[in-house]
């Protein structure tokens, strides 16, 4: 490779690498943004069974019956914790007293 492909070569490649830069600062704007709302936090399937103090089957009839959004990542369950406000108020009920 002669000196000029080279210097060529390598301002592409500080190219990429600040476009690269430049993508992970958005991903990381974004994120902040999302977690300083409470209700886009996303739990997992241990988490929501905890916060719930629900077994992993009652969980798994929940999202069978389709009671609760949630997402599906391999193996994984996740929700997104205002979803579970939402089904929480879809069948919440008032008190008889």
């Amino acid at each position: 490779m002669n000196k000029t492909a080279s210097i060529a070569s390598y301002f592409l490649h500080q190219e990429k690498l600040k476009e690269i830069h430049d993508r992970l600062n958005s991903i990381d704007d974004n994120l902040e943004r999302i977690s300083d709302n409470p209700n886009h936090r996303i739990l997992n399937n241990s988490e929501f069974c905890k916060v719930l103090n629900i077994c992993k089957k009652t969980a798994q009839r929940i999202r069978n019956q389709g009671m609760v959004k949630y997402s599906k990542v391999g193996s994984s369950i996740f929700y997104i914790f205002s979803d579970v406000l939402e089904m929480l108020d879809k069948n919440s009920y008032e008190s008889l007293n």
